[in-house]
């Protein structure tokens, strides 16, 4: 072990630890997701155990968003004051506890092992964000951000379909051995190759982090972007992990695997869009309010043609939705920047975190009750937000990225 870890200490670079943050992404976002087509399974597990299906699937579904919005509270700060090594390593082997829970297959050890998961997931995506502030340019965190949706929803492509088939052939236990053992293999990576110490080790800033903290819950510009990334990617992530399988198999009259293949186009266009959006901020518009805005007006024109879908029953209309509401989030990709940028980089951990903490807290709520809801209404809540929230990054907002 001290070999290895002599050797990759040698050849340590900013490079190679992007890389294992995004990994350790690619597990957040895959445990976020993979729900989403896993109905059948949930279905036969409360029904053996005597519950509702659908309040399974919602509290099953929404208890890793509950729990990641918790996190959001400290983990920025302990990051950015105890840095990645210790506070990343730590979150990744909690990580590895949850899925372990998940294992034993009870409507109770689910729940929790999805708590726990959830809980420890909010160190992936803060952590990331923290090295890419500290090591690269402000011009670069567009892209920078959406190479991390980019592989994150590479894995949500994986958990659509692919999953689908994969459960149907070796079953979910199998699924949650290879998530343990790949989530041993980030934790041990995390130590190996980052040495970032945080601030408090340096100069005993604990304190001064979180004063950080309590200025950025009074910027309007935070709540703003919060707003905007709600109606945008909050919207999409509780679509694709928890009601949009209810809405595809109940008024749409889809089987499971062709569910799964029309949230696989929603992944897909995810997918492809955040790169675009990212080079277009950074390196033609140099500027990120307009694509922010943007996203929000086109998430406002999805929902609303989803509801036109489903009032015709037309999946070639609801296939059109969905890759409008694919391209939304694909835009919103500017907003971790725009969370980050206004403030010192050395809390852009804590900016972030509290960034997260109101986007995922709201997706967590719009999860349970859509679940619960007839999906037509549902629809009709997502698209009322997508309206408010293109009032309220317009008004608040401010730009991050101005070219020199």
């Amino acid at each position: 072990m001290q070999l290895l870890r002599a050797r990759l200490g040698g050849v340590e670079s900013r490079g190679f630890l992007l890389v294992v943050l995004l990994f350790f992404y690619v597990m957040t976002y895959f445990h976020r997701v993979m729900t989403g087509v896993m109905k059948s399974e949930i279905d036969q597990i409360a029904l053996k155990n005597n519950i509702s299906p659908d309040l399974l699937l919602a509290v099953l579904t929404s208890a890793y968003f509950y729990a990641y919005t918790l996190a959001q509270l400290f983990v920025g700060v302990l990051l950015d004051s105890f840095g990645i090594k210790r506070i990343g390593t730590l979150f990744a082997t909690t990580m590895f506890a949850g899925t372990s829970m998940m294992y034993f297959m009870s409507p109770q050890s689910l729940i929790l092992g999805r708590v726990v998961v959830g809980f420890s997931c909010a160190a992936a995506f803060l952590a990331y964000q923290r090295a890419t502030s500290l090591s690269y340019s402000r011009e670069m965190q567009g892209r920078l951000t959406s190479y991390a949706l980019l592989v994150g929803n590479l894995s949500a492509i994986i958990a659509t379909y692919p999953l689908r088939l994969a459960l149907n052939a070796a079953g979910l236990k199998t699924l949650l051995e290879l998530m343990m053992i790949a989530t041993l293999v980030v934790a041990a990576l995390l130590y190996l190759t980052t040495k970032d110490p945080g601030t408090s080790v340096q100069d005993g800033k604990l304190v001064e982090t979180f004063s950080h903290f309590r200025h950025l819950v009074r910027d309007p510009h935070m709540w703003g972007l919060s707003a905007a990334s709600i109606a945008t990617y909050g919207a999409t992530l509780a679509y694709q992990s928890a009601w949009g399988q209810k809405l595809l198999t109940g008024p749409f009259r889809l089987s499971l695997e062709v569910s799964s293949q029309y949230l696989l186009v929603l992944a897909l266009t995810f997918t492809l869009a955040s790169p675009i959006a990212g080079f277009l901020s950074d390196k033609i518009l140099v500027c990120r309010k307009p694509v922010i805005i943007l996203a929000v007006l086109i998430s406002t024109a999805s929902w609303a043609l989803m509801l036109y879908a489903t009032r015709i029953t037309s999946t070639e209309v609801l296939c059109a939705s969905l890759i409008l509401l694919g391209i939304a989030s694909g835009l919103h990709i500017v907003a971790p920047p725009m969370a980050k940028e206004s403030y010192d980089a050395k809390y852009s951990a804590t900016s972030v975190a509290l960034f997260n903490m109101i986007l995922f807290s709201a997706t967590a709520v719009i999860q349970t009750i859509s679940t619960l809801l007839d999906p037509y209404y549902s629809i009709i809540i997502q698209l009322m937000i997508a309206i408010t929230s293109t009032a309220l990054v317009t008004i608040f907002t401010r730009e991050t990225l101005k070219r020199n």
